[in-house]
């Protein structure tokens, strides 16, 4: 009997498995040599932002990475990603800076990472601006005025980016007079608003001011008639016939025992010395002290 010979070679298994082998590295070099193009975010670092404000820079950049750069990272999104760009000696106006992606397993995979990236900054600016005051409706008894209104503080600071800060014209605090306790005047806290603008980026120190509202006791108030007084004479041959007044009648405001003892305002002196025809004057009213008529004048 003839004995098997344990020396020969299988060649079919031989191929066999020489076949799987170049598959297999085929398939993993097609794998780690693979394009693949990801959308990162772009985040400052290092910026001074009590000085400094980004005005434009790009939020995302797509980089091509050999490979698939998920799997340095062992995350399954690539929105996770992140690329820095370095602020650290930024300054105003338009230039270009150091861009960087960690680790940097996974920026040895990149085949275009750009060495920099375009910014522009702004300087961060602070102004000061009085409050101005304004009202809205009116108050809710006709007995009293507002006399004035007492804002406290009376200044505020808008802090932001310079080209912002410009535009603002002013600040205001909108005081609602129909929430102004007449029998117990109270301090309303109001809310400041920018003016020129609608603020994006700048803020205003403190975000409320304090407004107390003074009032007055209203006027007391009064129509009453306007008498002339003339004086001189006409020309020779003419006599005067009539005066008439326009408006005949005024109303006066003011306090309420002198209005009481008013029967009439007295226009000031006309001289029709020495005229010929019919003439009109504008005459102011004489009125005593504390006293305010309306019109002022009467022809």
């Amino acid at each position: 009997m003839t004995e098997p010979n344990r020396d020969a070679v299988n060649w079919p298994m031989l191929v066999a498995s020489f076949l799987v082998a170049v598959m297999l590295w085929l398939v993993v070099f097609g794998q780690s040599s693979a394009t693949n193009f990801v959308s990162m975010a772009v985040r400052p670092q290092g910026l001074d932002e009590s000085r400094l404000f980004v005005t434009d820079v790009d939020r995302r950049i797509g980089i091509s990475f050999r490979g698939d750069p998920r799997g340095v990272l062992n995350v399954s999104d690539p929105d996770s990603l992140v690329a820095y760009v370095d602020l650290s000696k930024a300054k105003p106006g338009r230039g270009r800076y150091p861009l960087r992606v960690t680790p940097a397993s996974l920026a040895a995979l990149a085949t275009d990472l750009p060495e920099t990236i375009q910014v522009e900054l702004e300087e961060i600016v602070t102004q000061r601006f009085p409050i101005q005051a304004e009202t809205t409706k009116s108050l809710a008894s006709d007995v009293y005025t507002v006399e004035r209104i007492v804002l406290d503080p009376a200044e505020a600071v808008v802090r932001g980016p310079k080209s912002e800060v410009a535009k603002i014209t002013g600040i205001k605090a909108t005081v609602p007079l129909e929430r102004v306790n007449v029998d117990r005047p109270e301090t309303i806290e109001v809310t400041l608003i920018a003016e020129g603008t609608t603020l994006e980026y700048a803020r205003i120190e403190p975000l409320q001011t304090r407004a107390t509202v003074l009032l007055n006791a209203a006027p007391a108030e009064r129509d009453l008639l306007v008498r002339p007084r003339v004086t001189g004479r006409p020309a020779a041959g003419f006599t005067a016939v009539s005066y008439d007044l326009s408006p005949n009648t005024v109303t006066a405001q003011g306090d309420s025992l002198v209005l009481a003892s008013l029967s009439q305002i007295t226009a000031e002196e006309i001289d029709i010395g020495g005229i010929s025809s019919t003439r009109t004057f504008e005459v102011r009213l004489s009125v005593p002290a504390g006293i305010r008529v309306k019109p002022a004048t009467v022809k």
